[in-house]
């Protein structure tokens, strides 16, 4: 009987000595859920209320994750990104998936919205080519695809991303049967969108995808007017894309002309555990060349999208044909390029009405493609030139861009204070705060890829360079990136203005964030 009780005793005792995994420690722990894939972690955050707090306290920094699969099959291709992406915490606030020109947006858009489901905007756009970190290989890769291999077109990149302390939205731009754009209301909705989330009527950024074709001129004059100057404003004017997830779209009998991903402060979290900010950077792509001009005789091809025009040289009275004035622009030309892309730069000065009493003059540099000439008229891509407006001629030049380039990485080398681990670099802001980057974000002309520039892999090197082990992800654009900048950039004899559309160029879109306390 003694026997009996001394080994329920021990059993007894054995039970109330059990180790479990909560008696490891806050530390511990927090280090094993740290290391879950973001499923898994999301499960463990719902196991109780000390682990929630654990893994509320792991998602308290902002965080990009980006992926690129060259695989040929799209199922294979999305399932390859989506667990790269998702091998660690992250609480998704919005996604862009961008695929290769071989694969069908729906499928794409399909696939990833089961995974993710309909709770965020999603962006789904068939890109002239992508920029990203390969999963099979774990090196980043530039992929212009412009051409007919079908192994450069079969390509599916997903970025995602989680801003504590903000809030993302998706507005849409509708337009009507013919064509006509509702850009009024879009504005609208986003400055009701922003105060709603933020407090106030402008973003702290707005990332947008216009569709192929699309007259963005209007719209993003109308933007620059609307938004605070400290709003940064970046995209691709050329987009083809569908829109997934959570959209804003007042009107759904119109189609979707372009979507405007917005970046707002949270009013309900403001600072929460640091804050957030943008930077944004220009490498330009083309250089004047000749004289100053003025349009004479404007006229619009309103079913081409396209205006012809004559011109005289700025002080002369004599009016010059299409082919007088590019054989005025050959004869300057320096050889850096046997047959450049040639640009009118334009600089408009034009009424802008915010709603029916407000009305702002804003002044802009805006580019347009030129065609060809004959011995009437020059022709040139888009619309919107008035007689008087002054421009230059501007060519696609190789040793620009090359400057250019340096001239971002030297920028991000002198912010840049040192690294903070993997995954995150610091930055040092005017202020002299400590800014941790922690992703970017490239829109590059498709005329860019390496028969311009003369060597692989170049517009990603200012941002690897300085911030090693960063996340980043780029598109290809179609002639056509949005960068709210100035036209100064490019010339200084035509004075000092808004410049939003540019071609041969790389948008730089960096990511930071200040924490509220001191860093350990």
């Amino acid at each position: 009987m003694d026997t009996k009780m001394k080994v329920c005793e021990m059993g007894e005792t054995s039970r109330n000595s059990m180790t479990t995994i909560d008696s490891i420690g806050d530390d511990l722990l927090t280090n094993i859920l740290n290391k879950l894939p973001a499923l898994h972690f999301a499960s463990a955050s719902c196991v109780n209320h000390s682990w929630h707090r654990l893994c509320d306290s792991i998602l308290s920094t902002p965080k990009l994750a980006s992926a690129l699969s060259l695989n040929p099959s799209i199922q294979d291709a999305v399932d390859e990104v989506f667990n790269k992406v998702f091998a660690e915490p992250i609480r998704p606030h919005f996604a862009i998936v961008a695929i290769g020109q071989s694969f069908e947006m729906n499928v794409a858009l399909r696939l990833i919205t089961k995974k993710l489901g309909t709770a965020i905007p999603i962006i789904c756009t068939a890109a002239f080519g992508l920029m990203g970190r390969d999963v099979a290989t774990n090196s980043f890769k530039e992929i212009p695809q412009w051409g007919e291999e079908t192994n450069r077109n079969a390509a599916v990149l997903l970025t995602v991303g989680f801003l504590p302390g903000m809030k993302v939205a998706a507005v849409t731009l509708s337009k009507s049967k013919k064509d006509a754009l509702f850009i009024d209301e879009f504005v609208t909705n986003i400055r009701e969108c922003s105060a709603l989330a933020s407090g106030c009527t402008s973003p702290a950024a707005i990332m947008l995808f216009a569709g192929l074709g699309t007259d963005t001129d209007g719209l993003l004059e109308k933007l620059d007017c609307a938004m605070s100057p400290e709003t940064a404003i970046i995209g691709d004017g050329s987009s083809v894309f569908i829109c997934g997830g959570t959209c804003i779209q007042k009107n759904s009998k119109n189609s979707v002309a372009a979507v405007a991903l917005l970046f707002m402060r949270d009013r309900d979290k403001p600072n929460v555990q640091g804050n957030i900010q943008f930077h944004v950077a220009l490498s330009t792509g083309m250089s004047p060349i000749g004289p100053k001009y003025k349009a004479v005789s404007v006229r619009e091809i309103r079913g081409k999208g396209t205006t012809w025009l004559t011109a005289k040289r700025v002080g002369d009275i004599q009016e010059l044909d299409g082919e007088t004035v590019l054989n005025q622009i050959y004869e300057e030309m320096p050889g850096l390029l046997k047959y450049p892309s040639l640009y009118l730069g334009v600089v408009k000065r034009r009424k802008c009405f915010l709603g029916s009493n407000e009305v702002k003059w804003i002044t802009s540099q805006v580019f347009h493609e030129v065609h060809g000439g004959d011995e009437a008229q020059l022709f040139v891509e888009g619309r919107g030139i008035k007689t008087g407006d002054p421009f230059r001629v501007f060519q696609s030049d190789t040793h620009v861009a090359l400057s250019s380039l340096k001239n971002v990485s030297d920028k991000f080398r002198s912010l840049k204070q040192g690294s903070s681990g993997v995954g995150s670099s610091c930055l040092t802001s005017a202020s002299g705060n400590n800014n941790i980057i922690f992703g970017g974000i490239i829109f590059a002309c498709i005329g860019r890829e390496d028969g311009f520039l003369g060597k692989n892999d170049v517009d990603s090197t200012p941002f690897l360079e300085n911030f090693p082990g960063v996340p980043l992800a780029g598109l290809y654009c179609g002639n056509s990136e949005i960068c709210r900048s100035d036209s100064s950039l490019y010339d200084q004899e035509l004075g000092s203005y808004c410049c939003f559309a540019h071609s041969y160029s790389s948008v730089y879109f960096v990511m930071s964030y200040t924490p509220s306390g001191p860093r350990i």
